[in-house]
């Protein structure tokens, strides 16, 4: 390209307007430059335009022109506008979603060491797109493109050692290619060192190293960032318990759709932590956290139909949201933007009704006397049609698994802490943390009763063994 042509001058005058050299940043004006530029045939503007379209920069957002943009510069061989047709394909912005077509752009692309290519030849190996799924070579796409000091390659690395993708587990070198993709502001590596630091994954625990972390991605818009500071405010971890700095962190993610913001917002309105009581609201916030298939807001969705709070009372429609709730398990592990979250596998359940009623055995047997009513939280009955919980029904858990062994002792309301006490007159548990934050004229958040006295609870051996399983068993639900 001779650089001294009016082509190249206007298309050096939209990059700078692109991307605020020298100048304040201005899409408009970047989309008028490259416009002229490509008029005159510079295909390097034309896949600047084809990444304005994508993206819905300066423009409305159009994925059919930006790939005609883009299929003008592939003409002339430019790598980052074939790695963009792949990127079409593979998400399926504008085009059927095709990973095979993806596939052959992004080799193609690569053959000239395009990083972004590399990256995305990774992620389609390490997910089965389009290819068997061999995380060997995935891995080894990952570091040439992290070679070029490539963001995502680096923080996607990472997620294989944290995982033991194709790699023997290891936190520290997870950590050490988190920090790398840090360096250069990656949203995703910012918010995943957050999470070591949190839950002490390879490193030593430090809730304050995790804020830090978390701030600086919630800056580079990472809104599972925002969700997790929310977190670290709501339970008090690092910092002065604050349910109202928390629920702001959740509104602002919410605003980006976050799926677990929108769900703690439903729980905020549903029991009236510094807001206004308001099931309506709740239901909506759980309705759009739902969509994305929100195992949480699935459930709580069942309990408002179950119950008839905020709506009409509807058994059958709450039995359907259990029972989608039961039937998913989000991983939290978070992978670039790019990458679409595949589905964990199914809880595995055992719905015998042999199996049932010896486990429905064992787990009366740790009852404490001072609960009245246990059924109404075991509810026996249920086997046929259980009212499922936010975990598979406790009559169809295995107590020799560690996992749902813990998930038996979760408080109901907060999923967090063991449960501590029971509720009279209703005989439902909860954890005492949960208790003090019920509103003033205190009801059971789960059926409503007026709660007239509580019962401390206390259970033996197997809380020591609760106690034991927990962070295994954390570790276990957030990371794999």
């Amino acid at each position: 390209m001779n650089r001294n042509t009016e082509d190249y001058r206007l298309l050096s005058l939209g990059e700078n307007y692109q991307f605020g050299r020298n100048v304040p940043q201005d899409y408009a004006r970047a989309r008028d430059y490259y416009e002229r530029a490509a008029n005159l045939d510079n295909y390097v503007a034309n896949y600047r335009l084809g990444f304005l379209y994508e993206n819905g920069l300066g423009v409305r957002q159009n994925y059919v022109t930006a790939r005609a943009f883009y299929l003008q510069a592939a003409d002339f061989d430019h790598e980052d506008a074939i790695n963009g047709l792949g990127r079409l394909y593979e998400n399926g912005l504008g085009v059927p979603q095709n990973y095979g077509i993806a596939l052959q752009y992004y080799l193609r692309a690569s053959q000239t060491h395009n990083s972004d290519a590399l990256n995305n030849l990774g992620r389609l190996y390490e997910n089965g797109w389009g290819v068997e799924q061999n995380y060997e070579r995935a891995r080894r796409y990952y570091e040439r493109a992290a070679e070029q000091n490539n963001a995502a390659a680096s923080t996607n690395l990472g997620r294989l050692y944290e995982n033991g993708l194709g790699v023997e587990q290891d936190y520290r070198r997870a950590r050490r290619y988190y920090e790398v993709a840090a360096e250069l502001n990656d949203g995703v590596a910012l918010y995943n060192l957050g999470r070591l630091y949190q839950n002490d994954l390879g490193v030593e625990q430090n809730y304050e190293r995790a804020r830090g972390y978390y701030e600086r991605a919630a800056e580079e818009n990472n809104s599972e960032a925002l969700t997790n500071l929310g977190e670290l405010y709501r339970y008090g971890m690092g910092v002065e318990q604050d349910y109202e700095r928390a629920r702001r962190y959740y509104e602002r993610a919410a605003e980006r759709n976050e799926v677990n913001a929108l769900t703690h917002l439903g729980r905020f309105y549903e029991l009236g932590l510094t807001v206004e009581q308001d099931y309506e609201r709740a239901r909506r916030y759980y309705e759009r956290a739902a969509e994305q298939n929100g195992r949480d807001a699935l459930y709580s969705l069942g309990r408002l139909y179950e119950n008839g709070f905020g709506v009409q009372q509807n058994r059958e429609r709450a039995r359907q949201y259990f029972e989608r709730s039961r039937a998913l398990n989000q991983p939290q592990v978070q992978e670039h933007p790019q990458v679409v979250q595949p589905q964990a596998q199914q809880a595995q359940i055992q719905p015998q009704a042999q199996q049932a009623q010896q486990v429905q055995a064992q787990a009366q047997q740790v009852q404490p006397q001072a609960v009245e009513q246990p059924q109404a939280v075991e509810q026996p009955q249920a086997v046929e049609q259980p009212q499922v919980p936010r975990h598979p029904p406790l009559e169809l858990l295995p107590v020799d698994n560690f996992e749902h062994f813990v998930q038996r002792f979760n408080c109901p309301v907060c999923w967090e802490y063991a449960v501590n006490m029971a509720l009279n007159p209703c005989g439902h548990l909860m954890c005492s943390s949960c208790y003090d934050d019920l509103p003033e004229h205190k009801a059971c958040p789960i059926c409503r009763t007026n709660i007239t006295s509580t019962t401390n609870i206390f259970y033996g051996g197997y809380k020591q063994k609760y106690l034991k399983y927990k962070n295994k068993y954390l570790k276990l639900k957030n990371y794999n």
